[in-house]
């Protein structure tokens, strides 16, 4: 049972000075996919789902879908570059033999015009078949792209001045498969974490691996991580600009907390919680932490390695979450089948999660698209009318 919820005991209309006592309204979000990652940036709040599509606001109400149309999209990453978000992934292409998949690169303004960049997929001679990673620095791209059996770093500014390709350092040699790859960003550098099935003689092994991307450059990071051929857990995650490991060690259990300097520096911030971080975010002078159901608060004079399983506070017991992120003022949760979570000051004695009643700028966008809708097809029948009557 955990220690706190937050369900608050304020009156009906109190406004909540406190995160602890902050409500959570349960937001239309349009869509049953994973919502998998998210993004504020140039006054767009976007995410990525699960089926292949971003949903993006610029009001942090009204939701938009952007559908992309690639048989087979998968979206793994977005970023912004000063000027424009980039999205990568891959999608179908049965034009080719590798393994029918191709990697996938696109730029956009707003969402609702995009165009594919200069393709990649033979980078230096070597087939890219997902893209990973997107990494905007200085004028160039860093990009982690699936080729094979290997991961590779290319780095690029797609013009034609080509394309620095080299395999990925995560020290294992003949790597045979990737069973999970995920990773998190900050201003000056990547993390990524992978479980490595390789080939360990006549017979198969594993591993757990960290590897950090720095000015274009790749080197594991020195981490006594476990080998298990099943049920490895690891998480990477970014607070206040700083990057963060946990690993379940499932025999223990323990679950170590590592945190990467600025100099990449790998410091132990706490071992012996029994807690599963994956994604944080800083808002209103606190650190905040969350789980599959729980929020972690860490203020400005408390440190994260005092902390236990009691202070975690409830938010989703009945929903995964898989991020969390600060945008418009206010904080906002994504996850599992279209979860959206969007906080509030305004204290409420109902559930801790609303469901919120359609805004008037919601209902006002959908109003604007049915009619939007209905002018075009109205367009297409006045057309049709003018040419029968011409061919008379």
């Amino acid at each position: 049972m955990l220690g706190k919820t937050n369900i608050n005991t304020l009156s009906e209309g109190g406004i909540a000075t406190e995160i602890e006592d902050f409500s959570w309204i349960r937001m239309e979000s349009g869509t049953y996919a994973d919502i998998e990652k998210a993004i504020f940036e140039n006054g767009y709040l976007a995410a990525l789902t699960a089926d292949g599509s971003v949903m993006f606001t610029k009001d942090g109400e009204y939701w938009e879908f952007l559908r992309l149309d690639y048989p087979d999209c998968k979206l793994n990453d977005i970023a912004w570059d000063g000027k424009k978000f980039l999205l990568v992934g891959s999608c179908q292409d049965k034009t080719i033999s590798e393994d029918d998949t191709t990697g996938l690169v696109l730029e956009t303004d707003d969402f609702k015009v995009v165009e594919k960049m200069q393709l990649l997929e033979y980078a230096s001679g070597q087939y890219c078949a997902e893209y990973l990673v997107a990494f905007p620095q200085n004028g160039k791209y860093t990009l982690v792209a699936r080729g094979g059996k290997s991961l590779y770093l290319l780095v690029t500014d797609f013009t034609d001045n080509g394309v620095d390709c080299r395999q990925v350092n995560t020290g294992i040699t003949s790597p045979r498969k990737y069973l999970k790859v995920s990773a998190a960003k900050n201003t000056d550098a990547i993390i990524m974490y992978m479980h490595v099935e390789w080939a360990s003689g006549a017979n198969t092994a594993h591993a757990q691996v960290v590897v950090e991307i720095r000015e274009g450059e790749s080197s594991p990071l020195r981490l006594t991580l476990p080998n298990s051929s099943s049920g490895a857990v690891a998480e990477v995650f970014e607070c206040k600009s700083a990057l963060y490991i946990q690993v379940l060690i499932a025999a223990t259990p323990k679950y170590p907390l590592y945190k990467i300097s600025d100099s990449g520096e790998i410091i132990t911030v706490c071992t012996e919680q029994n807690y599963m971080l994956k994604d944080g975010v800083y808002f209103d002078g606190c650190q905040l932490f969350i789980n599959n159901h729980s929020m972690l608060i860490v203020k400005k004079e408390e440190s994260i390695a005092d902390k236990t399983v009691d202070d975690l506070l409830e938010i989703a017991p009945e929903d995964t979450m898989n991020c969390i992120l600060k945008a418009f003022g206010q904080l906002y949760l994504f996850g599992k089948r279209g979860l959206i979570l969007k906080s509030s000051a305004e204290a409420n004695d109902a559930n801790a999660a609303l469901v919120q009643a359609l805004s008037a700028k919601r209902a006002l966008g959908e109003a604007k698209a049915y009619a939007d809708a209905k002018c075009s097809e109205l367009e297409k029948r006045i057309s049709k009318l003018e040419a029968q009557h011409d061919n008379g």
